[in-house]
């Protein structure tokens, strides 16, 4: 269970060594003393990364003063993760920053960054709240005394609370809560039974849905508090709504906005105004647009700026509102670009937005730009810097600005990630800590970029390639392609030392301390425009199949000798390059990936299963136009590849465990060796420090015991290699037995 850890504040400080110089260029090469292992990539510290741009990576105080991120480390001794709140002086970046609290927290199974403390915001009285679990227990609304470090609650929720916003002297909340289930109704259809077909029964949801009770959609809750000494009062209650909803509090702490918000069941989701008085709730904008995107208060309270989403589609549009008549003008910022709202400027009069960096981005990483307020409107984004200048903020973790300093995190494919301030004035980076001088000591593969073409993407295929430590020209090495699961984004910069924000299986480094050569690579431009049907797989495919051709005709490696893994989506693709490449692996995994089988498309009913529809043309199984479905879909294809196979899933939730038989059974069938892996609690992205030796450990394992005949003889691993090599030996009886049949090609 989460607790707190023994580790000692002067071991954490350890850690923390500040430098006040700006950050230096990118080495793609680093030479140290010793092997990366994987208990390196687990203790190693890093910056808490989160997909909201609403809940960031570094949050400013409203007077711009003070800043907070929190940083964390595995600890296997404890199976741990240490995190540590950090409170930064920004008038003086050259003084060490306050620890304020410090929480030893495993993870959430439904939470893939597992943080204890998260949704931080500054308070009057030199005080800092965020939403808190500190055993486990479910999170409640707390505030931090920023000199006393005396923790506080300031909820009693008994579910615990999703979301929250708070009025900046922290008297007046509103918060999101999920729904208590309605057991009255859930017992009358255990007493009656009832008709997947009857749409009173139950709300649409998939068969294992329906097999594990979860018959209802969630629904969510949403609460006032007015005052200090208010009860909790119930403004609205939706469902429908995935993931917990979005708080923008006035900075007279009179108004809030939330999103989603609903007028009826059927009424499509927006913006909802909330009076925090009255606990009135209505919609923001009449009209359907915006209907989504992100809210900055002005600093008078008196209207608000609708920003697209940082990785939305389309057209970015910026909109201003007036709180009290609603008014509404526009402005169009920008073509298919993916602009993220910062904040202010110093002066109040423009905005700061950055833009690229995020996986879905193709645009420049580090694109900074301010758009300045004109008599009326809004003037044209004017480019402050580009990539080029390298302004030196990952555009990966959401940045904060007081409107002089832009916070976040730099570093290089062989520097780790440092917290550093940009200052737009003099246009100048400076890292402000050093967290990980122990790294400094490690041997690590030569990082470089590499293009290529194919018949989909002309030089818009890209990956990292990792050689090994040792390199030696001309030598063919073993290749362990490892997919990077997201879109093309080939400015990248992340710091590889295993798979960046890949928790599960990617041991990168490690494999180039092992004499592997690592290609670590994301879907190229021409599968980005093709997710979701079969021109997605063919596409993946030829990808790698190209990357192959290149380095094989490098003289790099061993096209024999060549495994492939892929978690989330791309382990989907793992599956499909597998069955369908020119190259006939000699081993795969795919982690808790998505499927795209029959028994996936059997498990999505009574809901109309359009995700596997559509991913194969709509081609069915059964019915008409089922004979295409063995030519088109995967299924009688699994064994076609004879590639040993590590299947590894997350969670027991029924999707997971039971999308996967198919192929498991497929594979024992075949007598392909395949194994299963099963963390019962983890997350989608593992973050327990045990869960993460394990599954980095087999994957280690796995590829050195198929690619390069070894087998580690560490304690307690033998019962693993008797089981492989069990396989190894049915599996070759098998081809043998097959190769003797009457009629088998020779």
């Amino acid at each position: 269970m989460p607790g707190r850890s023994s580790i000692s504040l002067i071991s954490i400080l350890a850690l923390l060594i500040f430098a006040g110089s700006p950050g230096s260029s990118v080495a793609l090469e680093t030479s140290g003393q010793r092997a990366v292992t994987i208990e390196d990539c687990i203790r190693m510290v890093h910056i808490q990364q989160t997909y909201d741009a609403d809940d960031p990576t570094v949050v400013f105080s409203p007077d711009g003063r003070r800043f907070v991120t929190m940083v964390w480390h595995g600890n296997l001794a404890t199976n741990l993760n240490d995190h540590t709140i950090l409170v930064f002086d920004a008038e003086h970046l050259d003084h060490k920053p306050t620890e304020l609290t410090h929480v030893g927290f495993t993870y959430e199974e439904d939470e893939q960054h597992a943080r204890p403390l998260k949704q931080f915001a500054f308070l009057t009285n030199n005080r800092l709240a965020a939403l808190a679990t500190f055993h486990g227990e479910p999170r409640q609304v707390v505030t931090i005394d920023l000199a006393t470090k005396a923790v506080t609650p300031l909820t009693s929720y008994p579910g615990g609370i999703l979301s929250f916003a708070a009025a900046p002297d922290g008297g007046a909340l509103v918060f999101g809560v999920a729904a208590p289930a309605d057991e009255g109704r859930k017992a009358a259809l255990y007493r009656d039974g009832f008709s997947l077909e009857d749409p009173d029964a139950i709300d649409p949801v998939t068969m294992p849905q329906v097999a594990l009770g979860n018959w209802f959609s969630p629904r969510v809750e949403y609460f006032i508090v007015a005052g200090p000494s208010a009860q909790p009062r119930k403004i609205f209650e939706g469902s429908g709504a995935r993931g917990a909803p979005t708080f923008w509090m006035s900075p007279d702490g009179r108004k809030a906005v939330v999103y989603p918000f609903a007028e009826s069941a059927k009424a499509p989701q927006t913006f909802g105004l909330i009076d925090m008085s009255s606990g009135k709730i209505e919609r923001l904008i009449p009209g359907d647009t915006p209907s989504a995107g992100r809210i900055l208060w002005a600093r008078d309270s008196q209207s608000l700026i609708v920003a697209p989403p940082p990785f939305g589609s389309g057209p970015a549009v910026l909109y201003e509102v007036n709180a009290s008549s609603r008014k509404m003008t526009s402005r169009n910022i920008g073509q298919g670009t993916q602009w993220n709202l910062l904040g202010w400027t110093a002066s109040g009069d423009g905005l700061i937005l950055t833009r690229g960096g995020y996986p879905r981005s193709g645009d420049p990483e580090g694109t900074l730009a301010v758009i300045h307020r004109t008599t009326d409107g809004w003037a044209e984004p004017a480019v402050v810097t580009r990539a080029e200048s390298r302004f030196g903020l990952n555009a990966r973790y959401f940045s904060g600005t007081n409107g002089r300093l832009i916070v976040g995190v730099n570093d290089g494919l062989a520097e780790p990630p440092e917290i550093a301030a940009y200052d737009l004035d003099s246009k100048q980076t400076r890292n402000l800590t050093h967290l990980n001088p122990q790294l400094g000591e490690l041997k690590l593969g030569e990082v470089s970029r590499i293009r290529w073409s194919g018949p989909f993407d002309k030089d818009t295929s890209f990956g990292y390639l990792i050689k090994p430590v040792g390199y030696v020209p001309g030598e063919k090495y073993p290749l362990i392609i490892q997919f990077k699961d997201e879109g093309y984004y080939p400015e990248d910069n992340s710091y590889i030392l295993d798979g960046a924000e890949q928790y599960s299986g990617a041991a990168i480094q490690v494999w180039a301390n092992e004499g592997f050569m690592v290609l670590f690579t994301p879907s190229p431009l021409s599968v980005r425009e093709a997710i979701e049907t079969p021109k997605e797989d063919e596409r993946i495919t030829a990808h790698i199949d190209t990357a192959l051709d290149l380095l094989e005709s490098q003289g790099l490696i061993d096209r024999t000798k060549v495994g492939i893994s892929g978690w989330s989506r791309s382990g989907w693709w793992t599956e499909y390059v597998v069955t369908h490449a020119r190259t006939r692996f000699a081993a795969a995994s795919n982690i808790d990936n998505v499927e795209y089988n029959m028994q996936r498309y059997a498990l999505s009913y009574p809901t109309e299963p359009s995700y596997v529809v559509n991913h194969w043309a709509k081609v069915l199984p059964w019915g008409e136009g089922s004979k295409a479905w063995p030519e088109q879909a995967i299924d009688l294809k699994y064994a076609d590849a004879q590639t040993p196979r590590l299947i590894e899933v997350h969670g027991m939730h029924f999707g997971g465990v039971v999308w996967h038989a198919e192929l498991y059974a497929a594979l024992k069938t075949a007598k392909i060796p395949v194994d299963f892996y099963l963390f019962p609690d983890g997350p989608h992205n593992l973050k327990s420090p045990v869960h993460r030796l394990h599954s980095l450990s087999a994957h280690n394992d796995w590829f050195r015991f198929w690619l390069q005949d070894y087998e580690d003889p560490s304690a307690g691993k033998q019962a693993q290699y008797i089981r492989w090599r069990k396989m190894r030996d049915e599996w070759k009886e098998a081809g043998r037995a097959a190769a003797a049949k009457p009629g088998a090609k020779q």
